[in-house]
C-alpha cells in the first residue's frame, strides 16, 4: 500500500510539469503553423521575395531533386527558378506538422505537404505531387525562421521475392 501512495504522489508531482510541456508544445505547434502558412500563402502567390522572408539568413534547403541552396541568395535563386517553370501555377499545401522544441530557440519538424498543378512539357496534365518535409526552425526576435528544410517523397516498397 505504502508503494502505491508513493507512485501516486510522484504522479501528482509530475503532472503539472507534464501539463506545462503539452501547453509549450501547443503553443510551438500554432506558432510553427502560422509561419508556414505565411510562408506557403507567398508561395502559393509565387511571390518568390516575400518567400525568402520566412527563411533564416544562413538557411540550407535540398528540394526533392537534390538540388541544394544555401543562405537566402542560392535559395531565392532557387525558388526563382521552381516558381518561373513547373511550379509557375502549382498550390502547396502543409499538415500534420509535428514540432519538437530542441531548445527555446531551435525547434525540429516534421510535416506533410502536397504541390498541386505542376506543369511538365511531358504532359498537359497538371500533375499533384506529396511530400514528407522535416528540417529545423530558428527563432531570432521573437520570429521563427526556416533554418533547413528537406522535403522528400517516400519510395515504393521493394517487391517482396517469394
Amino acid at each position: 500500500m505504502k508503494k502505491l501512495v508513493v507512485a501516486a504522489l510522484v504522479m501528482l508531482v509530475a503532472m503539472p510539469g507534464i501539463a506545462a510541456n503539452r501547453v509549450k508544445a501547443s503553443k510551438l505547434d500554432v506558432q510553427l503553423l502560422v509561419r508556414f502558412g505565411e510562408f506557403f500563402g507567398a508561395w502559393n502567390k509565387h511571390d518568390v521575395k516575400e518567400m525568402v522572408t520566412y527563411w533564416a539568413d544562413d538557411a540550407t534547403f535540398i528540394n526533392p531533386t537534390g538540388q541544394t541552396a544555401k543562405g537566402k541568395a542560392e535559395i531565392e535563386k532557387l525558388f526563382a527558378e521552381e516558381q518561373s517553370g513547373a511550379f509557375k501555377t502549382s498550390t502547396a499545401k502543409l499538415w500534420g506538422i509535428t514540432p519538437r522544441s530542441i531548445t527555446p530557440d531551435i525547434a525540429w519538424y516534421d510535416a506533410e505537404m502536397t504541390i498541386d498543378n505542376i506543369t511538365s512539357p511531358e504532359t498537359s496534365t497538371p500533375q499533384k505531387m506529396k511530400l514528407h518535409l522535416v528540417g529545423l526552425m530558428q527563432k531570432k526576435a521573437g520570429k521563427w525562421y526556416i533554418s533547413a528544410a528537406r522535403p522528400y517523397a517516400y519510395m515504393a516498397s521493394p517487391a517482396k521475392k517469394d
